[in-house]
């Protein structure tokens, strides 16, 4: 009959335990990819919000300068005709048919 007598810690003085906490910070190979392709489409989903809003903001500018430019061609012409426009198909016609530059 054999008898074991435990004498002191069963691992030798200075062995350490192992540090395992460096694989606390391994991510899944999928819930990397799922993390990228979320950063990915949050990128592509604002640049064409910022898309869009310059794209309106342009349009926006755009329509405004084409009012002023016909404002500018209604006076222009307003100043040849002595303030009576001619109506659309250029014969004139009665008064009231006729616009001045001021819309009025």
């Amino acid at each position: 009959h054999i008898t074991f007598r435990q004498q002191g810690p069963i691992w030798p003085r200075g062995c350490a335990m192992n540090d395992y906490s460096k694989w606390d910070k391994i991510a899944d190979s999928d819930e990397e990819d799922s993390k990228q392709k979320e950063k990915l489409r949050q990128f592509h989903e604002d640049s064409q919000n910022l898309f869009r809003r310059e794209q309106e903001r342009l349009e926006k500018w755009l329509r405004r300068q084409e009012t002023e430019m016909q404002h500018i061609d209604e006076d222009a012409l307003a100043l040849l005709t002595g303030g009576r426009l001619p109506r659309a198909g250029g014969r004139g016609g009665r008064r009231s048919d006729n616009l001045r530059a001021d819309g009025f």
